[in-house]
């Protein structure tokens, strides 16, 4: 079992909702990098960092809160000069920029975050 599935039962456990904390989602986000071994861009096994695939800035146009809502599809492991490189960019290159994009735009109120 991963770290992520451990810290998602511990919080069911304890009767929280893994959305709408923030110290919830920095638990997930931390126990996400800590699945992986190293940076999907560079291979990099330092300063690993969560990104989330469809920056901040823009789930917030859709009425998504990234620091009280942990959208799991949305996350990829970085580097720390990796993320710094990407910034709040979309990285059109990664085929799941695409399809989460696509993800948002139809179902901007509905849609699943976990």
């Amino acid at each position: 079992m991963g770290y992520l599935s451990e810290i998602k039962k511990e919080i069911k456990e304890k009767g929280r909702n893994e959305n709408h904390a923030k110290s919830n989602v920095t638990l997930m986000q931390t126990a996400f990098v800590k699945d992986h071994i190293g940076c999907e861009r560079c291979g990099n096994i330092k300063n690993l960092t969560y990104d989330h695939i469809i920056p901040q800035m823009i789930l917030k146009m859709f009425n998504i809160d990234p620091l009280r809502e942990f959208w799991e599809e949305n996350g990829q492991v970085y580097c720390y000069a990796c993320n710094q490189i990407k910034g709040n960019n979309l990285d059109l290159s990664n085929p799941k920029t695409s399809v989460l994009l696509l993800e948002l735009i139809n179902k901007p109120t509905n849609i699943a975050v976990k």
